[in-house]
């Protein structure tokens, strides 16, 4: 179940801050055209967000599974959650 929650959120969320950032990156250097930029500065974050923590879940799910593994504590999630986080801002500040 772990691994499905993963899948779709990468099959949702991955697809669509890469929409967003092209969407970003076009409007950002037409000067022409008026582009409302804001909303998009809620979203992407919020899509890598939910990344995160789609990996944190399902790293969490696997480590309960496994009898030779102890439980994360909440600062483990914390500290694994900004681990994803800033894995998969570099993958895109990279592309």
């Amino acid at each position: 179940a772990a691994f499905l929650r993963l899948f779709e959120r990468f099959m949702e969320a991955a697809p669509q801050v890469t929409l967003q950032l092209f969407v970003f990156m076009y409007h950002f250097h037409d000067h022409k055209k008026e582009f409302n930029m804001g909303t998009l500065f809620v979203v992407i974050p919020l899509s890598l967000l939910s990344l995160a923590s789609a990996l944190t879940a399902f790293n969490r799910a696997t480590r309960i599974t496994q009898d030779d593994k102890e439980n994360l504590t909440l600062m483990g999630i914390f500290l694994q959650f900004f681990w994803h986080l800033c894995m998969i801002s570099e993958f895109i500040i990279l592309v």
